[in-house]
């Protein structure tokens, strides 16, 4: 049996305090137009932003609260305050979950069947890699691959602003194409000031803010995101 091995207890990261902390400013934001806007364009980007920032909200707490420490320790596998013996796990796969109230945004990890219960053991958390090499040395009838190899888990780091799956110390992310995504982005806030100015021309003056923003931040800054080209750099095991 290998050392023992565990995840860190800390699932929050930086990413995580800005995302609720933009989400919160924008629901603000939304809940003011909503309750204080005469326009009917601005009242419905109000009713909009507070029900997709509150869902977001919502479903992060939901993700956060998933993520219970793990690892393997004198032959016994824990999770939180719970611990089984290795040789009860009757199959390890991958498997995605995603919060009810905001389901585009998904977590990666392995799930433990032991017959009578399984173990959800999220990758948010830090040292995940090090419990994965772990379990696939301690149980190789299981059948888990590598994932320095595994597609689903390869993915995942390259879009972790969607997945919040942890960096390993091996890995490294290279990023390119931002030069272009801004030119991309100006481009697109260049276009959504002409069609709001187009449409209030054409007296479409309640759809002109609507569409304007739906291009300008919207389609934009996917636009712009497409831009940016991601290549993982993963050091060898050691």
């Amino acid at each position: 049996m290998p050392n023992p091995v565990r995840t860190d207890n800390r699932a929050w990261r930086p990413t995580d305090f800005l995302i609720v902390l933009l989400s919160l400013a924008f629901l603000g934001s939304s809940l003011w137009l909503l309750t204080s806007a005469e326009a009917t364009s601005d009242r419905v980007y109000g009713i909009l932003g507070t029900l997709f920032f509150a869902s977001l909200l919502l479903g992060w707490l939901e993700a956060f609260g998933w993520a219970r420490p793990y690892g393997l320790e004198d032959g016994r596998v824990f999770f939180g305050e719970r611990r089984r013996p290795l040789a009860e796990i009757q199959s390890i796969r991958l498997r995605w979950r995603a919060p009810r109230l905001f389901p585009s945004y998904r977590e990666l990890g392995l799930e433990l069947d032991f017959g009578d219960e399984r173990w959800w053991l999220s990758l948010r958390l830090g040292n995940w890699e090090r419990v994965w090499d772990a379990l696939r040395e301690a149980l190789p009838e299981a059948g888990l691959p590598d994932w320095r190899e595994d597609p689903e888990v390869l993915r995942a780091l390259l879009n972790r602003a969607n997945t919040s799956i942890a960096l390993p110390s091996s890995v490294r992310v290279q990023s390119s194409g931002w030069p272009k995504a801004g030119l991309r982005l100006l481009a697109a806030i260049v276009l959504g000031a002409a069609v709001g100015i187009l449409m209030d021309l054409l007296g479409f003056e309640a759809l002109s803010s609507i569409a304007s923003g739906a291009i300008s931040g919207g389609l934009g800054t996917s636009w712009a995101l497409a831009a940016i080209e991601r290549k993982l750099v993963i050091e060898p095991p050691s």
